[in-house]
């Protein structure tokens, strides 16, 4: 059951936007938790860490929806994993410390420990020591998207003194629960020319003008559908950016950038 409950969390948050690594645990205290992370999987770059116990995981599709709304921070999405966690059969295997000692007899007790930890995300940066975000997505909003409205645009979370050899890179990203676009830290460079961080920051705005819409099936997302690409070829450094991006994604992925 872990492993196709798994598969199936990881596709879900796939299609929500969302790079993730699933790990099911035997935990009984805590039934969901999400935190920052940044690692490689295989060819993925993962940015998000989901753990689910495996008692939660129990319930199937229920869960998958319910853990994904409250990984892209859906309205009301922390109170429906937690009725779902109150409605969770007994754990007779479950300790007394932590639960609800006084509870009647007969009355299911519910462990009072923490069971959602919400993720640390970094702080909203979006002056870089080269690039300033704010400045530049002003001024694509003026330019190529008159009308919409001002949502933040960050920096990601930076990487230590040692970098790593990447096998692929998100240069950015759309949260539609924020709403917030980050920005990954490597084009925080001298070297990466600020209209092509301006053409990355238009990328994700378009995001946010357009919407997140499901596919006609009903079972995907669909992130670039015709309409999202048509719009951004009209983009006037549309060639120069994916001509640039050709040129230095090898530079960009390398530990030495």
């Amino acid at each position: 059951m872990s492993a196709g409950f798994r598969e199936q969390l990881l596709a879900a948050l796939d299609a929500a936007g969302i790079a993730a690594e699933v790990v099911i645990t035997q935990n009984r205290a805590t039934m969901l938790s999400t935190r920052a992370k940044s690692s490689l999987r295989g060819p993925r770059l993962i940015d998000r860490q989901v753990r689910v116990a495996e008692r939660f995981a129990a319930l199937g599709e229920e869960a998958i929806g319910a853990i994904v709304d409250f990984v892209t921070d859906a309205p009301d999405a922390g109170q429906r994993v937690q009725a779902l966690i109150k409605a969770l059969p007994p754990d007779p295997n479950e300790r007394a410390v932590g639960l609800v000692s006084s509870a009647p007899p007969g009355t299911s007790l519910v462990p009072v420990a923490k069971r959602l930890r919400s993720r640390k995300e970094p702080p909203l940066r979006s002056r870089g020591r080269y690039h300033d975000l704010a400045a530049l997505a002003d001024e694509e909003r003026a330019l190529h998207l008159p009308g919409e409205p001002s949502i933040p645009v960050a920096w990601g979370r930076r990487e230590g003194r040692r970098r790593r050899q990447l096998r692929s890179i998100r240069l950015g990203t759309y949260e539609p629960s924020g709403p917030l676009v980050r920005i990954h830290p490597r084009l925080d460079d001298p070297r990466v020319p600020g209209w092509f961080v301006a053409f990355v920051i238009f990328h994700e705005l378009l995001h946010h003008a357009l919407g997140i819409r499901m596919s006609p099936s009903g079972d995907r997302r669909e992130l670039h559908p015709p309409a999202f690409r048509e719009l951004e070829a009209r983009h006037p450094r549309y060639a120069d950016a994916l001509a640039w991006e050709e040129a230095h994604i090898r530079a960009l992925l390398s530990d030495e950038w």
